[in-house]
């Protein structure tokens, strides 16, 4: 297999006019050329996020996904991006949102309370999906159970029984939260890992709030802000 030799910062400026190109591969070996920059090629993909047209941005975030933690300075850009309601590529900005990691966790727990259901949904996707989220990043997750969107609790929900055991100590943390929906939230998780621990914090819980009559709500099926 013939690797291509590692590109120059001088070739910033035309590889990503070739993100451009109408030629599929000549795109993806645009895309793959920048990634292996790194943290060089990311300014220039930023604004590139910023670009009226849909394709380049798309091309922009993916290869940002690819380049990951170093393209922490970009979080902010990403999220506002998720504020457009007209997006067709949410998922692929949630999936960079994940990719970059732990870094772009405060900036994730920030648009948990965001006004926009949307923004708070694919904040909840990319944590689920990060995969070394850490403590802050479960307590994330807990926090939004209470989100007043039911898609928003839901995913929330769902992505924490997934990570089971690591998930039960935020989760415990959660039972003591201000707002009812949040310790209900908590509790039903809690019952669906089943852990001795989980269990455990269930029996110990002197909370009048009742826990989740059901612990396994079926999936709504519209995501906010999508049409």
């Amino acid at each position: 297999m013939i690797v291509a030799p590692m590109p120059s910062a001088d070739s910033i400026p035309s590889l990503i006019h070739g993100l451009s190109d109408p030629d599929p591969q000549a795109r993806q070996q645009a895309s793959t050329q920048l990634a292996r920059l790194g943290a060089s090629a990311v300014p220039a993909l930023a604004a590139l996020v910023k670009d009226a047209r849909e394709d380049a941005r798309y091309q922009a975030v993916r290869t940002l996904g690819v380049i990951g933690p170093a393209a922490v300075s970009v979080v902010p850009d990403l999220i506002a991006l998720l504020r457009d309601d007209d997006l067709t590529f949410p998922s692929t900005t949630a999936e960079a949102l994940a990719a970059i990691g732990p870094a772009g966790v405060p900036a994730l727990r920030a648009a948990l309370d965001d006004d926009d259901d949307g923004v708070r949904y694919w904040a909840v996707y990319a944590l689920a999906r990060m995969p070394d989220r850490g403590e802050p990043g479960l307590d994330a997750l807990a926090y939004a159970l209470a989100d007043a969107n039911e898609a928003v609790g839901f995913r929330s929900g769902e992505a924490l029984v997934t990570i089971g055991a690591a998930a039960v100590p935020a989760l415990v943390r959660a039972l003591s939260a201000d707002d009812p929906g949040g310790r209900i939230g908590a509790a039903g998780a809690l019952q669906r890992i089943g852990t001795t621990d989980a269990l455990a914090a269930l029996r110990a819980m002197e909370s009048p709030e009742p826990t989740a009559s059901d612990p396994s709500p079926e999936e709504p099926s519209a995501v906010p802000g999508q049409p």
